[in-house]
């Protein structure tokens, strides 16, 4: 379990965290201003703001904003959430899938009339992908290293200067991408962050980390542009006025809140759409009118159990208590009943099935006579001798992990115990290994992935791998002591504590585990499709990830409101409320 998360994970575990269970928000903000019902041609939203500013070089939720509206790139997201031709008209690859190239529409203009260029994609990705940029504005960058262009590690560290990176404007119109392998999810990562949206570098060079919050400063090609902004509170958006084709309304309110009452404030007309929670799920659904603007949309935020660090070796050694675990949970029971349909089962922790539908035969489905007799046959019938089984969980308010508490003790006859603690302490206390008298599990929520970006990357760096398994999990007690502090020793280089970090793991962990990364690393390195299902399948017949549900969102879509498409990787997110409205 890495110690440094990755920036975008962190922000959908704060928000996993503290809303999946309810099927709603509940991160603290800003009280909303009162506002009257939007008029003709305006659309409001309650949205999430950081503060941060719009700069899409930048990683926070304005950025988002500005990615889904303000500002446009290459491609985004459409109905049903393929990539849809943006700023780019259409694009290519070479016969080894390892140069892109995208055709820009000469119409394109930047909010001050300035034309977008291809030289403006350019300037904006190195920007996004120089650390100074990062540094300067003391803020993460929205770079992540997704995409394998390339030099861009090299970049990242310092070794290499920003014009180095993989992307080049061979004219006006053409802007190429070179790749160090082949990434089969390049359209939908260039539609997932804002690393890849131009800005006008004749204005962006004038500007200070500050100006990003200032709408007379900011320039940008959506759209829409930033009319007002007042942090915490409120924004406006107006349409640009170079923008290459005209857009439904007149306005946009972006109103920063997420503790307001959603469907309330839907009913009241303050509201264009509304993500409900799963308590207001039936109240739509017994109201005709209601029910016609209810639109089921899914998303990719799992909701995993994750084996806990123990001195007690039993969840390590035995994949038949495991197993038991798993078929112990009743999902259809969790999802349609206590979620209201807020989700559907999970059958692998970071891949939903509506990306992949093969990963069904990596689940583990519910079967308690099946459980049970596992429990026996690992020498704990009835729950007999098992020590008491910890549930750790970062919300009070978590029904679901209630719910498969009282399953587990129903079923396999196991003492449970449900310790609940603020995200912090959280954070903290996943890593501890548990006294010798106890074992567990943590909840852990996440946004799902493609599979390929989840394959690991080569044995020297299985270490660094957090999507889908993380081969700590199969460490012994001595093992995991070992890891433990080696993983929090801040006196040794980061090259250094990986590679011990990674010798400890393929010496500690079952020979059968070694080999199933194998397997991963050799799909990754052949692009054989087939080899990856087998990967995936076998990894998560393992166990040590018990996936419970993904998130499938109930959203309120006001009639009046046309050409809305959902993003299903930022569904649980407020910023998407505002998102693909303009075509």
């Amino acid at each position: 379990m890495p110690k440094q998360l990755h920036a975008r994970r962190v922000f959908s575990l704060l928000a996993a965290s503290g809303m999946l269970a309810a099927g709603g928000t509940s991160m603290a903000a800003a009280p909303a201003p009162h506002l009257q019902a939007a008029g003709k041609g305006t659309a409001a939203f309650y949205i999430i703001d950081d503060g941060i500013g719009f700069d899409p070089a930048l990683w926070s939720w304005d950025a988002h904003q500005a990615q889904i509206g303000i500002f446009e790139g290459l491609v985004h997201f459409g109905p049903g959430g393929k990539p849809v031709a943006g700023i780019a008209t259409s694009w290519s690859t070479s016969p080894n899938g390892l140069v892109w190239t995208f055709h820009l529409r000469h119409n394109a203009k930047f909010s001050n009339g300035d034309p977008v260029t291809a030289q403006d994609f350019v300037y904006a990705i190195e920007r996004a992908v120089n650390p100074a940029t990062a540094a300067a504005a003391k803020h993460g960058s929205s770079w992540f290293g997704d995409v394998p262009l390339k030099n861009a590690p090299a970049i990242v560290s310092g070794a290499l200067s920003p014009t180095a990176l993989g992307v080049h404007a061979p004219n006006n119109y053409t802007v190429q991408f070179t790749l160090t392998r082949h990434d089969p999810t390049l359209l939908q990562q260039l539609c997932l962050d804002p690393w890849s949206l131009p800005v006008d570098p004749r204005v962006v060079a004038q500007m200070s980390p500050t100006d990003w919050t200032n709408p007379a400063k900011i320039v940008s090609d959506g759209p829409y542009m930033l009319k007002t902004y007042r942090t915490g509170i409120e924004a406006t958006l107006v349409p640009n006025p170079y923008y290459y084709q005209k857009v439904p309304l007149k306005q946009i309110n972006l109103i920063y809140t997420t503790s307001t009452d959603s469907l309330l404030a839907y009913k009241n007309g303050v509201e264009s759409i509304a993500l409900l929670s799963s308590t207001d799920v039936p109240a739509v659904l017994h109201n005709a009118t209601l029910h016609k603007q209810l639109h089921w949309e899914s998303a990719a935020i799992q909701y995993t159990f994750r084996v806990s660090p123990s001195k007690n070796p039993i969840l390590q050694n035995n994949q038949k208590v495991r197993e038991a675990f798993a078929m112990a949970i009743n999902r259809q029971l969790i999802t349609k009943r206590i979620m209201n349909g807020t989700g559907y089962p999970a059958y692998y922790s970071h891949i939903p099935s509506t990306i992949a539908p093969w990963v069904r035969k990596a689940g583990y489905f519910y079967n308690p006579r099946q459980a049970q007799k596992l429990m026996a046959q690992a020498g704990y019938p009835h729950g007999k001798g098992f020590p008491t089984v910890v549930l750790l969980d970062p919300n009070a308010n978590d029904v679901v992990a209630q719910a498969v508490a009282q399953m587990w003790k129903q079923t396999l006859n196991v003492n449970v115990h449900l310790v609940t603690e603020e995200w912090g302490t959280f954070l903290t206390d996943l890593y501890k290994q548990l006294p010798a008298n106890e074992v567990g599990f943590y909840q852990w929520g996440d946004n799902g992935t493609y599979p390929f970006l989840a394959l690991p990357q080569s044995m020297s760096t299985i270490a660094s791998v957090t999507w889908s398994w993380m081969p700590v999990d199969a460490l012994p007690p001595a093992a995991y002591a070992k890891y433990y502090a080696l993983n929090h020793n801040e006196s040794l280089k980061s090259t250094v504590k990986l590679a011990e970090e990674n010798r400890l793991i393929l010496s500690s962990i079952p020979k059968s585990d070694v080999n199933l990364l194998n397997l991963g690393v050799k799909a990754l390195e052949t692009d054989n499709a087939a080899l990856m299902k087998r990967y995936f399948i076998g990894v998560g017949r393992l166990g040590y990830n018990i996936p419970v549900y993904t998130v499938r969102n109930a959203v309120m879509v006001s009639p009046k409101l046309k050409g809305y498409s959902p993003v299903i990787w930022w569904d649980t997110d407020s910023p998407v409320w505002m998102g693909y409205l303009h075509f």
